[in-house]
């Protein structure tokens, strides 16, 4: 594995889109979320995210997207006698050694203070501009 010199981060980016070419009536979507690094580079930090249900697309709200993106990248809620404490620590060091399996040296600390972004993509945002007022 090769490692990089420290690389200025800009921050982290959670893409939010449609879990299906063909999206049903009910919310499914899929997460990828990023570190974004100086020069426009990006590296993966979580693919394996989403969430979906019942809820039609016309009832959520961009907000309301927003904010669960935002609670299911993580950290994730304590269980089997862990703190919030200690899945936080843990949560960030993971990123950490992820963006390090990809040639990016960073901190848990470093992560953890970098600002949080989400961004729909347009197909999505088409479903939701479909709502009746």
């Amino acid at each position: 594995m090769y490692k990089m010199a420290a690389e200025a981060l800009v921050r982290r980016i959670t893409r939010v889109d449609t879990a299906s070419n063909h999206p049903t009536s009910s919310v499914d979507v899929t997460l990828l979320h990023e570190l974004e690094i100086e020069g426009g580079r990006s590296v993966v930090l979580l693919r394996d995210r989403g969430f979906g249900g019942s809820t039609p697309w016309g009832t959520v709200s961009v907000d309301e997207l927003e904010t669960h993106a935002r609670a299911t990248v993580g950290p994730d809620e304590p269980f089997d006698g862990l703190t919030a404490e200690d899945m936080e620590r843990d949560y960030w060091r993971y990123l950490a050694a992820l963006a390090a399996e990809q040639g990016v040296l960073v901190t848990a600390v470093e992560l953890s203070e970098l600002s949080h972004h989400v961004e729909f993509a347009p197909r999505l945002l088409r479903l939701l501009d479909t709502r009746t007022p």
